[in-house]
């Protein structure tokens, strides 16, 4: 059986992998690459969700700050 990833918890865990690493560019920057293709398709509110639970929030916010989006 094959497990298959959302595209929300890549974002997730990119921002995770940032905070752990100290503000890491490289894994905030994977993630708003994600974030700004995928944008029309990303369930908000599991992202926001779960980035409170992991205490990235914050980095959340400026993901969506720095993020350029077609809305």
């Amino acid at each position: 059986m094959s497990q298959f990833k959302l595209l929300e918890d890549t974002i997730l865990e990119k921002l995770y992998w940032s905070k752990l690493s100290d503000g890491s560019r490289k894994h905030f920057n994977d993630a708003v690459n994600v974030f700004e293709i995928q944008y029309g398709s990303l369930d908000m509110d599991y992202i926001g969700s779960w980035a409170q639970k992991l205490n990235i929030d914050s980095l959340f916010e400026e993901l969506k700050i720095e993020a350029n989006t077609l809305e």
